[in-house]
Order: structure tokens, then C-alpha cells, then sequence
């Protein structure tokens, strides 16, 4: 399921590999069709769709942290944002969901002492927070603004 995860991720396709992964959820704890099986992802400690392909986001900008500009890099203000990272401007709807714009996006989401750790214990601590949680959409999360 997530091999390529970042280049189909945000198809249109995805919703229904994050179907056919909540049926077979359902099926290996027993639950019925319309239940809900958020639990059971906690419960069973699987990544949800979408939670994969957040944690390969963000996996992705931290390994690659240095291609990336600062806030800081481009001014001298001291501003709260400073430490952030400068997503790719994208003017059209479609191209937000590329590489370049979400994942620092969801990078700039995560609290500056996660972003800051090293990368094991960055994959781990991300992981294990987006399990517990079991986010169904990736607007959710950033919507949320996670405190890992």
C-alpha cells in the first residue's frame, strides 16, 4: 500500500485503497459494515491511509531538510514563523498537493522540538502519534495541529 505512496497519495485512487483498508480492518476485528473501525486501528497498531502518507511526507522533508528555505534565510525580522519553512508557491488548486507545497506544509504543522529530533526518534515519535490518532483525511491534521 505505501510503496509510491508519495507520487499516487493524493489521487483520486487513494480513497478507495483507504476503503478496500478499513474493509479488511473490519473483517480481521470482526466488525460490522457500517462500524466504526478508528479504534481498531489504534487498537491493532495500524497506520491509516492517510496517516501513511502524512508520516512519508514528513519522513521525506526531514531527509531532505536542507532543500528547503527558512523564514530566516529569506529575512532578519524575528518573527514567530521564523523557524518555518517556505513551501513552494503554487497558485492552482492541483499543484498544493504536490511534494513541494504539502509536505512542508505538514512539516511546518509538527511543534519545533519534534521537528528538531533526531531522525529515529523523529520516525518513531510521528508514527506512534499518528496511530493513536488515526486520522482519516489529511485536512484533519492540519486542521488539528498535532502536539507530539
Amino acid at each position: 500500500m505505501t510503496y509510491g505512496i508519495l507520487a499516487w497519495g493524493g489521487s483520486s485512487h487513494s480513497l478507495r485503497v483507504f476503503g478496500l483498508q478499513r474493509r479488511a480492518l473490519r473483517f480481521m476485528s470482526e466488525l460490522g459494515y457500517r462500524d466504526d473501525c478508528r479504534a481498531a486501528f489504534t487498537e491493532w497498531g495500524i497506520l491509516t491511509f492517510p496517516s501513511a502518507y502524512i508520516l512519508e511526507h514528513l519522513i521525506y522533508v526531514k531527509n531532505n531538510i536542507n532543500k528547503y528555505e527558512r523564514h530566516e534565510d529569506l529575512h532578519n525580522y524575528n518573527t514567530r514563523g521564523r523557524v518555518d519553512l517556505v513551501p513552494a508557491h503554487c497558485r492552482l488548486k492541483r499543484c498544493q498537493c504536490k511534494l513541494s507545497h504539502l509536505g512542508v506544509k505538514l512539516f511546518n504543522r509538527l511543534p519545533v522540538r519534534t521537528r528538531e529530533l533526531p531522525q529515529k526518534i523523529f520516525k518513531h515519535n510521528v508514527k506512534s502519534y499518528l496511530i493513536k490518532e488515526a486520522f482519516y483525511s489529511v485536512r484533519t491534521f492540519l486542521d488539528l495541529g498535532p502536539k507530539i
